[in-house]
C-alpha cells in the first residue's frame, strides 16, 4: 500500500498525470479504512486471536498435533504411516551444514 503512495508521489513529480491517477486509485483501494478500526475495535479487544489475525505482520504459534502414530491399513500391499513430529523451539540454532540439517531432521522423526 506505501508503495502505491510513493508511486502516485513519483509519477505526479515526473508529469505523468496517467499512471499517478492509476497509482492513487490503488492506494485508495487498499489504505486502511480507519472507521472500521472503530466498528472493530471492541471485538477485537476481547478476542486477541482475531486480533493477532487482522494485523498485516503476526506470528502463529506451532503446537504437536493429537496425530495418532499406527499405521493406518491401505488396500493391496501398501499401508500409510502417520508419524506425528516433534517440534522444536524457535530458540534452537540452525543447522550449519547439509550434515547437521539431515541429522536434525532425522532426530525429528525419530531416527536417531
Amino acid at each position: 500500500m506505501q508503495a502505491h503512495y510513493n508511486l502516485m508521489l513519483c509519477y505526479q513529480g515526473l508529469g505523468n498525470s496517467e499512471m499517478a491517477d492509476r497509482e492513487r486509485k490503488l492506494y485508495l483501494r487498499f489504505k486502511a479504512d480507519e472507521s472500521s478500526q472503530f466498528i472493530t475495535g471492541p471485538v477485537r479487544l476481547r478476542h486477541p486471536a482475531a486480533n493477532n489475525e487482522r494485523q498485516p505482520i503476526h506470528e502463529h504459534l506451532s503446537v504437536p498435533l493429537n496425530i495418532p502414530s499406527k499405521a493406518r491399513e491401505g488396500k493391496g500391499k501398501s499401508s500409510v504411516q502417520t508419524y506425528a513430529v516433534r517440534f522444536t523451539r524457535a530458540t534452537e540454532p540452525e543447522p550449519k551444514n547439509a550434515t547437521e540439517a539431515r541429522r536434525h531432521r532425522e532426530t525429528l522423526l525419530g531416527r536417531r
